[in-house]
């Protein structure tokens, strides 16, 4: 709970902090950060408390999405144009 706390703490200053400096796309950058936030606390205090670990299937899709996300990022859409 308190992992929970802390993100929407973060969630509420950033929130208004980027909404200063974005406008309205600076309130779900917040959201989105302060969600990635409360995930990588809560591996972190798994992995202390000894009940999660990665195993070399998580490691491999990681990569792959990773060089998936890349590719539609440097393609370019017809819908862009």
């Amino acid at each position: 709970m308190l992992f929970a706390v802390a993100g929407m703490a973060v969630n509420i200053v950033l929130s208004f902090v980027l909404f200063l400096r974005l406008g309205p796309a600076g309130i779900p950058l917040a959201a989105s950060f302060s969600g990635w936030l409360n995930a990588g606390l809560l591996i972190l205090w798994l992995k202390w408390k000894a009940s999660f670990s990665f195993d070399a299937s998580v490691y491999e899709l990681t990569m792959t999405l990773c060089r998936g996300g890349s590719l539609v990022r440097t393609s370019r859409s017809p819908m862009c144009d």
